[in-house]
């Protein structure tokens, strides 16, 4: 199923705040994904509210399609910036030996220990015994990074009881002291992406935000030393984002507008 969901942000006059409404949701699951499709859907929401001449831009992932449709549309249109972060990401903790297989076997302890009651009962006993917060592990969704953040975050706080849980089970994936080490690097170089994408999510955020941050957001990745391989794949493709953005001239004015 392919949704497009419109968003629509204005400013109100009274107490200079943006507000953010969703004005529909479009399901083209069953239509030609094309960007002809796309734009002539947006269009008919468009009329339906009255809003040619108040649309500032379009906000997209890096499909094809939807490219196309934000040209056939005729307003400014760029990538959607967590969108970016998210690809960034994957290049960069591809790079890391073995960080697949640990994603992976978290993933599988966690949907174990959702499926056995007792598993997750002795899970929760022996972190009332070393007097741990009793947690659940999380697992991670492909399609959001932050959700490997999350499930990676979330082991490390279950570590204790988790190391001594897994120690007597032989049928869960275990996880030896270099994994664990690694999951620790890894969160340590994700933490300020992670921040930042938490903060591009928040309401009142606008677009002129993207290009400063993304400055600054490699300025700290360069001053990290360990995983080379990891941060340098990170940085090339933020890099490559970056120079998009500076092209973008609705993003430079919208910094402008903003100081």
């Amino acid at each position: 199923m392919c949704l497009l969901e419109l968003i629509f942000g204005l400013m109100t006059a009274k107490k200079k705040q943006i507000v953010h409404r969703i004005l529909d949701i479009l399901d083209i699951s069953e239509k030609a994904h094309t960007g002809l499709v796309i734009a002539h859907e947006l269009t008919k929401v468009v009329e339906k509210y009255e809003l040619w001449g108040k649309l500032a831009a379009l906000v997209r992932d890096g499909g094809s399609n939807v490219k196309l449709a934000g040209k056939l549309l005729g307003i400014n249109h760029f990538d959607c910036f967590n969108h970016r972060l998210y690809l960034a990401v994957t290049a960069g903790i591809e790079e890391l030996n073995g960080r697949r297989n640990i994603v992976i076997k978290l993933k599988r302890i966690a949907k174990r220990l959702k499926k056995s009651n007792l598993a997750k009962k002795e899970l929760q006993h022996l972190q009332n015994l070393l007097e741990n917060p009793v947690l659940n592990l999380k697992t991670a969704i492909d399609i959001r990074w932050s959700s490997v953040f999350d499930m990676l975050q979330r082991a490390v706080d279950c570590k204790q009881s988790l190391i001594l849980f897994l120690s007597n089970k032989t049928e869960f994936p275990q996880l030896d002291s270099v994994e664990w080490e690694t999951i620790t690097v890894l969160l340590k170089i994700l933490k300020p992406i992670k921040k930042v994408c938490d903060n591009t999510q928040a309401r009142g955020n606008t677009c002129s935000i993207v290009i400063p941050t993304l400055t600054i957001l490699l300025e700290k990745l360069h001053e990290r030393q360990d995983y080379p391989a990891v941060r340098e794949a990170i940085c090339r493709r933020l890099q490559d984002f970056l120079n998009t953005y500076k092209e973008n001239s609705f993003l430079i004015v919208f910094i402008v507008l903003d100081v």
